[in-house]
């Protein structure tokens, strides 16, 4: 009779095992659209055998256990798709701000700079054509102004891209922050979890999703934590670039005003590159300093001339164009170091046509200073109108372009360099989004494909575990049977 009831408690063990399944496959089937959900499978191993219970001296099995309930997932595959996001992530901003920057220059546009500078060197054209004329120097006065302000504005509009990128960088780094503390919690729970031997699914689950958007802020390194002995806990340490962003103790708080440069990748990293010193064409201050070294070059090599002819009055020239500095006062240009004009407060941001000469057009110097200023005098008028396809050498250190015979650039090929520059910029970063999306399309696949819930392979499961638990219950209803027999049948 013992055995009897040794078999009912198999029976027993047996349907709990299979009541575990479907549960099991219940809860992959809710979560069939849980993002980030890995699905879940019951190991199920054969329990302790018995011996002295079978004649002959055998074991007898003792049923089924379950061993385990594990997730499906290949960390090999998280790292992939990881370290593909934080690449695309990158030059998702990169791309984006750049366009931005496209944007702000408008060219080809018959409202951009290269438009504006053509009408400029064509007005001192005119001018040299007929000095004496009003309309004529009317018409240059207001094409030099809408020079001056085009290079106002376009600096202005680039400056405030630059300083967008620091409040997005804020932001981001806030948005590190906020997943690492998530994540550094989470730890907690799946350590507690794991010392009592069990698998904390679902909470692993809730930290790998973390982890890719982690990923996608900022390039990360990911390793098991191990405790003093050397075994591994369950939690994870984390590496933002080359700073420790969670570990055993928790999460450390970055400050965009720490060392981030080893952060590369992710939106982090794209922002740092947009916002680095200008010494990389993929940085927005590259452009600011080139639009700035530009029209500074403009304004000193138009000024140079100019001083050097006479106005209608037969006075010499004045300054064309000056810079304003913070007292609304024009800076003085003869105490200008060029080597470093900036560091005088020279920019396109406070350029301007001489109000002297925006009041009064024949201050305009058009011919040659000591000469008869007659009608037709307008020597110094045409030499300004060939600054625009004159020889220059670009001094990197001031920023500057200077007339020199040899020169490889022009005023004109120069700007047309730095358009190209930014489109190249734009259209690289653009190409390597493509390959890159493809890429981490791909890997996700792959990773789906493993960890991803299938309703007819869960269906498939639970009538598997459906008919067997069904088998577990015929076999009590058998042994009842039998008890009912032996037990009806010794009373009788």
């Amino acid at each position: 009779m013992s055995g009897l009831f040794f078999g009912l408690n198999i029976s027993l063990k047996g349907m709990m095992a299979q009541q575990t399944g479907l549960e099991t496959t219940a809860h992959n089937i809710a979560n069939v659209n849980t993002e980030g959900y890995s699905r879940q499978r019951v190991n199920l191993e054969a329990s302790q055998p018995i011996s002295g219970l079978v004649t002959g001296g055998g074991q007898l099995g003792s049923g089924v256990d379950v061993g385990s309930i594990t997730r499906i997932r290949q960390q090999y595959l998280d790292t992939e798709v990881r370290t593909e996001t934080s690449a695309l992530e990158c030059q998702t901003a990169i791309a984006g701000t750049m366009d931005l920057v496209q944007t702000v220059f408008m060219e080809p546009s018959d409202n951009g700079l290269n438009a504006q500078l053509e009408d400029f060197w064509n007005e001192w054209q005119e001018l040299a054509a007929d000095p004496s004329s009003t309309p004529v120097r009317t018409a240059l006065k207001e094409a030099s102004t809408a020079l001056a302000d085009t290079f106002r504005q376009i600096n202005q509009q680039l400056t405030e891209v630059q300083a967008g990128l620091q409040t997005q960088i804020d932001d981001t780094v806030g948005g590190i922050n906020q997943l690492a503390a998530a994540i550094a919690d989470l730890n907690k729970q799946i350590i507690k979890v794991k010392i009592t031997g069990e698998n904390p699914n679902d909470l692993m689950d809730k930290r790998d999703l973390l982890l890719d958007q982690l990923a996608a802020l900022g390039n990360i390194t990911v390793t098991n934590s191990q405790d003093g002995s050397g075994n591994y806990t369950g939690g994870v340490d984390i590496k933002l670039g080359d700073l420790t962003l969670v570990d055993a103790s928790g999460a450390t708080v970055i400050s965009s005003e720490d060392d981030l440069s080893s952060v590369t990748g992710g939106s982090l990293g794209g922002l740092q590159s947009l916002a680095g010193d200008g010494t990389s064409n993929d940085s927005v201050q590259y452009y600011i300093d080139r639009l700035n070294g530009l029209a500074l070059s403009i304004a000193r090599s138009v000024n140079e001339i100019h001083a050097t002819g006479a106005d209608l009055n037969g006075d010499a020239g004045a300054e064309y164009f000056v810079f304003t500095g913070g007292d609304g006062n024009p800076i003085d240009l003869s105490s200008v170091d060029w080597s470093d004009p900036a560091a005088s407060g020279l920019s396109a941001a406070n350029m301007a046509v001489n109000p002297d000469i925006d009041a009064d057009v024949t201050k305009i110097a058009a011919a040659v200073s000591g000469s008869l200023v007659l009608e037709g005098n307008g020597d110094i008028a045409l030499q300004i109108a060939g600054l625009g396809d004159a020889p220059m050498v670009y001094d990197a250190a001031s920023g500057l372009l200077t007339s020199q015979d040899g020169g490889n650039y022009t005023i004109a090929s120069f700007y047309q360099n730095l358009i190209t520059d930014m489109g190249s910029t734009v259209s690289s970063a653009e190409r390597r989004i493509d390959n890159l999306q493809a890429l981490v399309d791909q890997v996700k696949n792959q990773r789906e494909s493993i960890m991803g819930v299938s309703l007819d392979e869960e269906s498939a499961h639970m009538i598997q575990y459906q008919h067997a638990y069904e088998a577990c219950a015929k076999v009590i209803s058998i042994i009842d049977e039998m008890l009912d027999t032996l037990i009806n049948g010794m009373k009788a």
